[in-house]
């Protein structure tokens, strides 16, 4: 393990030439993703829509990938004219409305 000059030599500087200050950082923003992940939370409901809360990622059908962070509900049922998303069509055929 190197030191960097500038610091006190006591002070490692890890690979990649962080030193320990910028480490601990690094590992504070992944402690803080892991919790928003955790915080997610999925709800299905019969049906309807397929409601997803927290901070996800979503994968397209042409591989894009696209980071939600809130609220979205998926269409289960095909439907939908804005999907992946729920625009309520599913009320036409299976609950009787409009």
């Amino acid at each position: 393990m190197k030191y960097d000059d500038d610091i006190d030599k006591t002070i490692p500087v890890y690979p990649g030439g962080h030193g320990i200050h910028e480490v601990l950082d690094q590992l504070a923003k992944q402690e803080e993703e892991l919790k928003k992940a955790l915080e997610t939370n999925v709800r299905v409901r019969v049906s309807k829509s397929l409601k997803v809360i927290g901070e996800y990622v979503l994968e397209h059908a042409d591989g894009r990938e696209e980071i939600i962070s809130g609220k979205r509900s998926f269409c289960r049922c095909g439907l939908s004219n804005k999907m992946p998303f729920c625009d309520n069509s599913h009320r036409k055929n299976y609950d009787g409305a409009e």
